[in-house]
This record gives structure tokens, sequence and C-alpha cells, in this order.
């Protein structure tokens, strides 16, 4: 966290410490999933250059369980 990374398996309490408000949230109550989108540039580990485009952050139970660029 100090490094400004995120990983598989922080919570969203953690996600939020790093990277702040997300520009969307999505939360799907009988899945107990929430889908947060950020503009890629407020990732410190941007290993796929993507610039201004966004990156899907899939919570389940409060654990990030996906990063996927889109």
């Amino acid at each position: 966290m100090h490094a400004g990374h995120i990983v598989a398996g922080m919570d969203t309490k953690q996600v939020w410490v790093v990277l702040g408000d997300p520009v969307r949230k999505t939360q799907f109550k009988r899945s107990q999933t929430d889908v947060w989108l950020y503009r890629a540039h407020s990732l410190q580990q941007d290993h796929y250059r993507l610039g201004t485009q966004g990156v899907r952050l899939i919570f389940v139970k409060d654990r990030l369980v996906v990063i996927e660029p889109m």
C-alpha cells in the first residue's frame, strides 16, 4: 500500500486508501459483488500502458479478485 500498488486479496477499504474514489461504482447485492471503475493513470502499476483508458476492479465479498483493463 505504501508504494501505491494494489493486489488481489485487498479489501475495499485498502483499495480506496490507495486509489481514492473510483470514477464509478456498481453493487450487485445478490452476488455480494462490487465493480469499481478507475482511469488507468490512477494505478501506479499501469503495466499495459493504458493511459486514460479504464480499469475495472471486481470485489467479491469485499475482497479484490480481478484487476481488468478495459
